[in-house]
């Protein structure tokens, strides 16, 4: 009697697992992950080509608040900056002195497509389509005085313009 006893206090302490049902899905583990693959390194940036230009350069109004300028060497005398927007270049001077009104602007060389030249008050204007390996000379004018502006642009850097100190010979 003592094993049965025995018997039934090892049953006791056995329960039977729960019987799954046929319609009921069976949970089947998933293999362990493989390691993740280190990330590869970032290829370093390349510059980005200009967007090709619009057909038509954008609106004076827009150009005032362009916020993507392009340093301008000049010389004394004479007030230059230059802005990019949608593929164009736009290079405007301005004479401090209030009689040295602008006359024109004259494209000598190296114009690209299409260029638009403008006179305003004391300022003058030059705008063209910015593509790479540009090369354009202009004079600007005023009453009484006039500046030879050179505009460069290789691939890669920023436009190179200069605006000469002393009136063309």
């Amino acid at each position: 009697m003592r094993c049965a006893l025995v018997l039934l206090v090892a049953l006791a302490g056995c329960e039977e697992p729960p019987k799954q049902r046929r319609d009921e899905p069976v949970e089947v583990p998933s293999p362990p992950s493989p390691d993740p693959e280190p990330e590869p390194e970032p290829e370093p940036e390349v510059p980005k080509p200009p967007a090709e230009p619009a057909e038509e350069p954008p609106l004076p109004i827009a150009w005032e608040s362009a916020e993507d300028t392009v340093p301008v060497k000049a010389g004394t005398g004479v007030t230059c900056e230059a802005r990019r927007l949608d593929g164009w270049l736009r290079v405007k001077c301005t004479k401090p002195q209030t009689s040295a009104l602008a006359q024109v602007v004259q494209v000598e060389k190296g114009v690209m497509g299409k260029s638009f030249t403008a006179v305003q008050d004391r300022s003058a204007y030059l705008t063209v389509p910015l593509r790479e390996g540009l090369e354009v000379e202009a004079t600007f004018h005023w009453r009484t005085d006039r500046r030879r502006v050179r505009i460069e642009w290789a691939q890669g850097d920023d436009p190179t313009i200069e605006v000469g100190d002393q009136p063309p010979g």
